[in-house]
């Protein structure tokens, strides 16, 4: 655009420069007025006087095309920059004095952090190993171990052994679905009907644990051993109900459960057994600081009101 406007300048004074060329060789004409006297209203001014205007006005528009238009600031490069200046700043005054305080405070919660998820880990390990010690054969199911299922079978632990919420051997086999350890353990005369707790455990069955965790083959071994299929848990569902709610993982699951005689509990006419009853609250103790309590536990108060009495009868006497 600019070379266009230097290109224009330059042809407007070329073509200034032929007109006076042309005027002086035809010799000024000017009008005159009627005294003989040149008017300035008609003649216009003097034409080298308009040519060198106009010669300036055309190198400005020239210059003025030419020069280079200023940048504006530009926001986001001015934060960039300041930032920077402001990281380098700290970088030099941490090199200089150290961590600065903010940074020890972070590391230190950082660690205490760590070293309180470490020791929610090995307290959660410790019961595990507890637990596990006080049910070995619960545990050695749900790993799938057929060669620890059979040691502890033959130790002679018990295999109705249960969890605190109510899981038998049989049920955490469904963890694995090892048709072997599903086999071992009935015939050591595991129930493949008995229930887990109710509650958030349902009262499940092994045969809603091996269907839930899609094990075919397990799920055939306990239907072999003559497992009630129709059995429901507390939200009303049989392990038909659950291996429908699949899609196409349970078709291979429901083709064995209708084998079995396997319904959805809409069709069995029975009701969801009965849910066990909440648990009772905590039990509130009184602070024998707090202004409900005068200061004494029950004990206490039952002791001073006994020696208040025996004071009474004193007086008395």
């Amino acid at each position: 655009m600019s070379a266009d406007r230097v290109r224009g300048a330059m042809e407007e004074l070329r073509e200034q420069k032929r007109e006076k060329e042309n005027q002086e060789k035809a010799g000024p004409v000017s009008p005159t007025s009627p005294g003989g006297k040149k008017s300035k209203k008609a003649g216009g001014g003097d034409p080298s006087k308009i040519s060198k205007a106009g010669a300036y006005a055309a190198a400005y528009a020239a210059a003025a095309a030419t020069e280079p238009e200023r940048k504006q600031k530009n926001p986001v490069g001015f934060l960039f920059y300041y930032f920077g200046v402001a990281i380098l700043a700290i970088a030099v005054a941490r090199l200089l004095k150290g961590p600065l305080p903010f940074e020890k405070r972070l590391g230190q919660a950082l660690r205490e952090r760590a070293e309180g998820k470490s020791e929610a880990r090995k307290a959660k390990e410790a019961v595990a190993n507890e637990m596990r010690a006080k049910i070995p054969l619960v545990f050695a199911a749900g790993d799938g171990d057929i060669d620890e299922v059979r040691r502890l079978i033959a130790a002679g632990h018990d295999v109705m052994e249960r969890s605190k919420v109510g899981e038998t051997a049989l049920h955490t086999s469904g963890i694995s679905g090892n048709a072997d350890v599903v086999t071992a353990l009935l015939a050591a005369g595991a129930d493949p009907n008995a229930r887990t707790n109710g509650g958030q455990y349902l009262k499940m069955t092994p045969s809603h644990w091996m269907v839930f965790g899609k094990h075919e083959a397990g799920m055939a071994a306990l239907v072999k051993a003559g497992a009630n299929v129709n059995l429901q848990n507390t939200q009303g569902k049989t392990p038909v109900d659950m291996a429908q709610l699949m899609g196409q993982d349970g078709i291979p699951l429901l083709k064995l459960l209708y084998s079995a005689g396997g319904k959805p509990a809409s069709e069995t006419g029975q009701q969801p057994p009965e849910d066990d009853p909440p648990p009772p609250p905590p039990l509130l103790t009184l602070d024998p600081e707090s202004e409900q309590s005068p200061g004494a536990s029950p004990p206490q108060v039952a002791e001073e009101g006994a020696k208040d009495a025996g004071v009474e009868k004193k007086q008395e006497l």
